[in-house]
């Protein structure tokens, strides 16, 4: 059986922004709205467990429409952590190359060109792969570190 891994809500993401731009508002809006849905998904359970039994289990496994469910959470999440991503990760080159007519800034004219927060979304999709490969999250934020180091030495980033 394949499992999907989704962040729980995306209410977590709406406080965590609202904190760091220092609102206290943040963390309550979080718990607010966290026991809010959990209270709303557990009334809904339980008084449809309680009304339909087993039967609806069976018909709604037979269905599909729980796969539909876990594909819409799956796409949810994926968006979540795409917005967070373009948020709060953070890649850019400083490379500048003189030419007759001026300087020809890397980032500028090439990678915010072809797509604005490209090098971010480079550096996460790297940073997944290798944590698929097998690679623990410690040994990946170690290469994160040393690279940050090389590539700041020699003058990329």
């Amino acid at each position: 059986m394949r499992t999907f891994s989704t962040p729980p809500f995306p209410f977590l993401a709406f406080g965590i922004s609202l904190a760091i731009e220092g609102n206290a508002l943040g963390p309550i809006l979080y718990v607010v709205l966290m026991v809010g849905a959990v209270l709303a998904i557990a009334y809904f359970s339980f008084r449809m467990g309680y009304t339909q039994g087993s039967r609806a289990i069976a018909e709604m496994m037979g269905s599909g429409i729980i796969h539909k469910v876990i594909s819409a959470a799956s796409i949810m999440g994926c968006t979540v952590m795409g917005a967070l991503v373009a948020k709060y990760v953070s890649f850019t080159t400083v490379v500048e190359v003189p030419m007759t007519t001026g300087v020809f800034n890397l980032q500028a004219n090439v990678f915010d060109a072809i797509m604005p927060k490209l090098l971010p979304l480079l550096l996460t999709l790297l940073c997944y792969r290798l944590l698929n490969k097998g690679n623990t999250a410690l040994r990946v934020m170690l290469y994160l570190v040393v690279g940050g180091v090389i590539l700041g030495l020699l003058g990329i980033i």
